[in-house]
C-alpha cells in the first residue's frame, strides 16, 4: 500500500549511501499480503470458471457460491483474516504443501520447468562454458549464503527475496503421501553432481584452502570426465527416470532400493548436491530457421532419464556450448533463476574466460 511505499522509501533514502542492503534487509518491513474480500473472492472465482464450464454446470457453481456467501463464507474469512496477521503471508504454506508438495503427479511432465540461457554462446566447447557457469554458480551461492548479494527492487521498492535461499543445496525428497523440501547445510554442501552418457560423478569444488576451485581447474575435471568415454548401459543409465515416477511410487522405490549401502550414499550425493550438471551428447540452441522447439522440450524432459526433477536447479550444457536450466518448482519462482543465470552469463561475458 501507499504507507508501505512511503515508509520503504524513507529508509532507502536515510540509509544512503553508506549502507548496502543485505539480501534478507528488507524482509521484516515488507507489507503483508492482503486478504481480498470474500465477495470478491467468489466473483473472480465465478470469471475462471465460466468459459470452461457447460451452462448447467455453471448453473450449480453459482448456486453453491451462493450458498457459501450466506452460510460458512464469512466464518471462514474471518479465519482466514487472522491468519494473515499471525504470518507474513497467509498463503505461501497452504500453496507450498497442498499444492506442490501433495501433489503425486509426476515432476518432469506436470510441475519441472525450464530456461534458456544467452543465445550467444561465448565458447562452442562444451567442457569450458560448463566450467564458467558452474564457476560463478559457487560465487553467487556464496553471495546467497553471506546475504552480500543485494535485493532487487521494483522503481526503488523491495521485493521478498525468501525464495533465494533454496536456489542452492535443496531437493524435493518423495514422501508417500507428501514430499518434503529438504535445504542442506550450505557449509557442507560444496559438491556437485554431474550427468554423463548416464554415470554420475560427483566432484568436490573446494581447494584445501576452502576457496572455491577456478574455472580452469572445473574445466579440467569435465574434461577428464568426458575423454573417459565411460558410458552406462542398461537400467543403471536411467535411475534418473524414478525422479520422474509418480510420487508415491518413487517413495516407495526410493525406500527399498536407496535405504542403505552404496545406493543410498549415492542418493545422498545427488540430493546434498549444491546443483546438477547435465553434460548432453548433442548439440542445442536454435536450429538454422530458428526454430526453438526441440531444445525446449529437450531441456524440460531430455530423454526421459537424463534430469533429477528432485533437485532445486539443474545446469544443462550440450556439446556446442549453449545451456540451459531444469528447475524443481515448489521452491521458487522461475524470476529467481533467471535473475541467477543473467548474473551468471553476465560474469562469464565479462570476465572473458573463453
Amino acid at each position: 500500500g501507499l504507507r508501505a511505499t512511503l515508509l520503504l522509501a524513507v529508509l532507502r533514502l536515510a540509509f544512503r549511501p553508506w549502507y548496502t542492503p543485505l539480501l534478507h534487509s528488507y524482509e521484516d518491513i515488507l507489507p503483508r499480503l492482503p486478504v481480498p474480500a470474500l465477495e470478491q473472492t467468489v466473483e473472480r472465482y465465478l470469471q475462471s470458471v465460466q468459459p470452461v464450464l457447460a451452462p448447467e454446470e455453471y448453473r450449480t457453481i453459482l448456486a453453491a457460491s451462493r450458498k457459501f456467501l450466506a452460510n460458512e463464507g464469512p466464518k471462514l474469512q474471518k479465519y482466514l483474516n487472522l491468519k494473515s496477521w499471525l504470518t507474513r503471508n497467509y498463503i505461501a504454506d497452504w500453496w507450498l504443501k497442498l499444492v506442490y508438495l501433495r501433489s503425486r503427479g509426476s515432476l518432469l511432465l506436470e510441475s519441472n520447468y525450464y530456461g534458456h540461457s544467452t543465445a550467444n554462446v561465448p565458447s562452442p566447447v562444451q567442457v569450458a562454458r560448463a566450467a564458467a557457469l558452474i564457476h560463478y554458480y559457487c560465487q553467487l551461492k556464496t553471495r546467497i549464503d553471506d546475504e552480500t548479494l543485494e535485493p532487487l527492487t521494483l522503481n526503488g521498492v523491495p521485493v521478498c527475496m525468501n525464495q533465494y535461499r533454496h536456489v542452492f543445496s535443496c531437493t524435493r525428497v518423495p514422501g508417500m503421501e507428501r514430499d518434503d523440501l529438504v535445504q542442506y547445510d550450505p557449509v557442507e554442501s560444496n559438491h556437485i553432481v554431474v550427468l554423463h552418457r548416464g554415470l554420475w560423478y560427483r566432484l568436490n569444488l573446494r581447494a584445501r584452502n576452502n576457496r572455491w576451485l577456478t574455472a580452469w581447474e572445473i574445466q579440467l575435471l569435465l574434461k577428464a570426465i568426458v575423454d573417459s568415454g565411460a558410458e552406462a548401459t542398461g537400467a543403471h543409465s536411467r535411475v534418473a527416470a524414478l525422479t520422474a515416477k509418480n510420487r508415491t511410487s518413487w517413495a516407495q522405490l526410493r525406500e527399498h532400493f536407496f535405504h542403505y549401502g552404496v545406493n543410498k550414499a549415492s542418493l545422498d550425493s545427488i540430493e546434498r548436491a549444491m546443483f546438477v550438471v547435465v553434460l548432453e551428447t548433442h548439440p542445442g540452441g536454435p536450429t538454422e530457421e530458428g526454430d526453438w522447439t526441440h531444445t525446449s522440450r529437450d531441456l524440460l524432459v531430455g530423454n526421459g532419464a537424463s534430469r533429477w526433477c528432485d533437485k532445486s536447479n539443474q545446469l544443462i550444457v550440450y556439446e556446442n556450448g549453449y545451456a540451459g536450466i531444469n528447475c524443481e518448482h515448489s521452491w521458487g519462482d522461475a524470476p529467481v533463476m533467471a535473475h541467477i543465470v543473467e548474473l551468471a552469463c553476465w560474469h562469464e561475458a565479462v570476465a572473458h574466460l573463453h
